[in-house]
């Protein structure tokens, strides 16, 4: 059944492609919109796998979801939607074709921003915009009729200002390499973190006590969080580029730790715990949380990269110093729990959910196994005879009916594809999904051996790309 309707959609985006007429319809914008952000489960005949390994599955959602999001726009101008990011006369509020082309159009320009942030594409200056602030008002099919239904208007609002901010702060930050760079050497940047941080918290206290469901609420959160993470990373990536790798006047002598005196001491040191307890706040709400089977396996691909990435990001704090083994041990804790919700999240072995959590188990869980903290101390971690999701107590920014809901206990029988089973993700007993210095260094900025800043190498939380994670899906050989 797959095979066929992708067959049928196949010959549908031709024609987009083409510029047909029967696809030049407002429908057709929504359909991209809607495909770019649930794109189909990776298929081998859409990557580029070698026999060595390199391509492979993981990073096609997003290249995918970068050329619809693409052919979205182009057919959104070419049907002239762009004119509806202005507000019209009082004779216009009624007409119900009026609003949906302004919801077009605003998708559009929230599709657009993000996808554009997330593959490390700078703006189109003629690209998508809105020439209005728009509020709930203006979408007024969005509106709840009736008391049990929830404020699409508003949630549609909170997105537009917390895009805006995330399209702010990434000009202000990851314009450019040049620019990200100057700002880290220089130091130029702490009034750019506190203005963002000032909109962050002005943002939370407009919306934090918006009365919709449980999990528009959830979304709206983890989106909060990250774009937490994507402010106060700067300054610890800032941080690490002015640390050097060696104490002064020892000469050869690495130092075992970037914060010897701890990351408050730190002029940075605010910016870093942020940014940590941000990271785990992603992570914890995609473990505690949420459902797999009714949530988790249906989130859109981006929702998986915001955990990739704060799991990167908390690896690369714990591995320079800034989180101690305690630290340490709540990061693992906190991602098995994230892992073991991927496994059941996953409907198949090509689902994001299942190649992302053997890319964590990986990174986190097998590492940790082969290098335990210096001091010894063992991680606690549940990684054999994982049981399906339980949910924990209810949080307390959830009404707990609400919590509730999220969090209904899984079904014993429920098919899990988490790589330490004997399932399908399994990899053979003497093998294991190790994944290449590539991946971290890649994405943040180091050099082969991990212990070296390379500053010229930047790339931090998707501002100049995505990590590539299609190395990670290969299997090599434990050292004997």
């Amino acid at each position: 059944m797959h095979a066929v309707l992708w067959e049928a959609m196949e010959k549908m985006l031709l024609g987009i492609i083409l510029g047909a007429r029967e696809v030049r319809t407002v429908g057709c914008v929504e359909g991209l919109l809607i495909l770019a952000e649930w794109v189909p489960h990776a298929d081998a005949s859409l990557s580029n796998i070698s026999h060595k390994g390199n391509g492979g599955l993981a990073g096609t959602e997003d290249t995918a979801a970068w050329t619809l999001v693409g052919l979205a726009v182009r057919q959104a101008y070419l049907l002239h939607l762009d004119k509806y990011a202005f507000r019209g006369d009082a004779s216009e509020v009624e007409n119900a074709n009026l609003h949906r082309k302004r919801l077009a159009w605003t998708f559009t320009y929230i599709a657009d921003r993000q996808i554009s942030i997330r593959m490390g594409q700078a703006f189109w200056c003629r690209g998508p915009s809105l020439a209005t602030k728009f509020t709930a008002s203006d979408f007024p099919t969005l509106q709840p009729q009736n008391a049990y239904e929830d404020d699409y208007a508003s949630v549609l609002q909170s997105q537009l200002e917390l895009t805006v901010l995330f399209g702010n702060i990434h000009d202000l930050l990851y314009a450019s390499k040049p620019r990200t760079i100057s700002l880290m050497l220089q130091g130029d940047y702490t009034k750019y973190l506190d203005d963002s941080v000032q909109g962050l918290a002005a943002w939370k206290q407009n919306w934090n006590q918006l009365d919709v469901g449980a999990h528009l609420k959830l979304l709206l959160e983890l989106k909060y969080e990250y774009l937490r993470l994507y402010v106060h990373g700067f300054a610890f990536q800032a941080a690490m580029s002015r640390t050097p790798s060696t104490p002064p006047n020892h000469s050869g002598v690495k130092l075992t730790s970037r914060f010897p005196h701890g990351v408050l001491a730190t002029p940075d040191g605010r910016h870093i715990m942020l940014g940590i307890s941000a990271a785990k706040s992603v992570l914890t709400m995609l473990g505690h949380r949420i459902s797999p089977t009714r949530h988790l396996r249906y989130l859109g691909p981006r929702f998986y990269l915001y955990a990739i990435h704060c799991a990167v990001f908390l690896y690369k704090a714990a591995s320079y110093g800034a989180i101690g083994t305690e630290g340490r041990n709540d990061c693992v804790n906190i991602i098995q729990r994230y892992i073991d919700n991927l496994g059941v999240a996953a409907s198949c072995e090509r689902h994001i959910a299942a190649r992302h959590s053997a890319l964590l188990t990986s990174l986190w869980i097998r590492k940790e196994a082969r290098d335990p903290p210096p001091n010894g101390e063992a991680v606690t971690t549940t990684t054999e005879n994982t049981q399906p999701f339980t949910p924990d107590p209810p949080m307390p920014s959830m009404s707990d009916q609400a919590t509730n809901s999220l969090t209904t206990p899984e079904p014993n029988n429920t098919q899990s594809y988490l790589p330490n089973f004997t399932g399908i993700m399994a990899p053979p007993p003497r093998y294991s999904i190790v994944p290449p210095e590539s991946f971290v260094t890649g994405l943040y900025g180091t050099n082969q051996q991990f212990n070296e800043f390379d500053i010229y190498n930047f790339m931090d939380l998707g501002a100049y790309g995505e990590p590539d994670l299609r190395n990670l899906i290969q299997s090599v050989p434990f050292d004997e």
